[in-house]
């Protein structure tokens, strides 16, 4: 909309609405619907589907582009989630949960944000999927 503002005013608006609606009524039909009063939450939230199974590896020689995840508690304990990429010598990378690690040289900088509230890591049976969650810590 900004876009269509700056570029050509007024028009500009109205053709990035009209636009949006066709890619709208493209979609629906893509989804069997011609009305968005029969969009109901399950076409904008499928069902979960079953979680995948993680086939462990050990990696060695590598260095570690990014380490992205969390520090909360789960069921009264520590729960460390984390995600990484790991590049060689070859400049392949892999990527993938966390499981468990060691640096052998160099260093590891981390960087912690504190938050006020208690993240708390549990099952939302809603999606079936393993989710944090703010809590007051009070």
């Amino acid at each position: 909309m900004l876009y269509g503002l700056g570029a050509m005013g007024q028009a500009g608006v109205t053709r990035a609405l009209d636009i949006i609606r066709k890619e709208l009524d493209l979609t629906m039909a893509f989804c069997g619907h011609t009305d968005i009063r029969a969009v109901g939450r399950d076409i904008l939230r499928p069902p979960h589907p079953p979680a995948p199974q993680f086939n462990p590896r050990t990696f060695r020689n590598v260095e570690m582009a990014s380490i992205v995840g969390s520090l909360a508690w789960k069921e009264g304990k520590p729960s460390i989630h984390a995600h990484g990429v790991a590049g060689d010598s070859s400049f392949d990378t892999y990527g993938g949960h966390i499981l468990s690690m060691e640096v052998g040289t160099g260093s590891l900088e981390v960087t912690v944000t504190v938050y006020p509230q208690q993240l708390e890591r549990g099952i939302d049976p809603k999606i079936g999927a393993n989710v944090l969650g703010l809590r007051d810590s009070h």
